[in-house]
């Protein structure tokens, strides 16, 4: 029961560790901008803004889905450029219905700092993907037993993605999150979804913020 995930996690970093050896043989190349722009691999940090939104549905197997069942939820990521990648902040809210009558709700709001690169492929199509850290925030919702509660933990995980462009700026993508959260008996999820990536130039007051 705990294998399936550690084996797609395995599976999913060994992919992007040879798609990234690749991307280093290719810097001579033109890389597409998510929603398919096209810009040099040299990319001015924190240049452009990328706004994605994701519906995610949970398909994994672990002991946390014995009790719970994930519902689908929508994340929410904000990306920008940086050398040799980019940054990313990104916000996933979903909610942990019980199998169990005696079982609080679940509700929980991921929240992650991210890294991550971009790898053009052939038919304009762009590659997306990175490892991300931050907190799991958990809301349990009072029962005849217990009274309301919460909690938050760290968790790690990542992500990978296909896009394709409809215009210069946006473009739409599906694709993987992997999540592990940190806690006594650890909990993965694995998230398969689909949505939209809408790319457009940083205000000159914003960027002069990050820089």
């Amino acid at each position: 029961m705990w294998n399936r995930p550690r084996f797609v996690l395995a599976a999913v970093l060994i992919s992007g560790c040879a798609v990234a050896a690749g991307a280093e043989e290719s810097t001579t190349q033109k890389q597409e901008a998510p929603g398919g722009g096209d810009e040099a691999n040299t990319r001015r940090t924190f240049s452009t803004i990328t706004l994605e939104g994701t519906a995610l549905g949970e398909f994994g197997d672990d002991a946390f889905q014995d009790y719970w069942e994930p519902g689908f939820g929508g994340e929410i990521a904000v990306l920008t450029p940086v050398p040799h990648g980019f940054l990313e902040l990104a916000a996933h809210p979903f909610a942990n219905d019980p199998t169990e009558p005696d079982l609080p709700r679940v509700r929980t709001l991921g929240t992650y700092l991210g890294w991550g690169f971009d790898l053009s492929l052939p038919q304009h199509i762009l590659f997306r993907a990175g490892a991300r850290a931050g907190v799991f925030w958990m809301l349990y919702d009072e029962t005849a037993d217990s009274p309301a509660q919460d909690e938050n933990e760290v968790a790690i995980g990542g992500r990978a993605s296909l896009q394709y462009p409809l215009t210069h700026s946006l473009g739409i993508q599906a694709g993987m999150r992997y999540a592990r959260v940190l806690t006594k008996k650890e909990i993965d999820f694995i998230f398969l979804g689909g949505g939209f990536a809408w790319t457009f130039s940083s205000p000159d007051w914003l960027r002069g913020f990050l820089e």
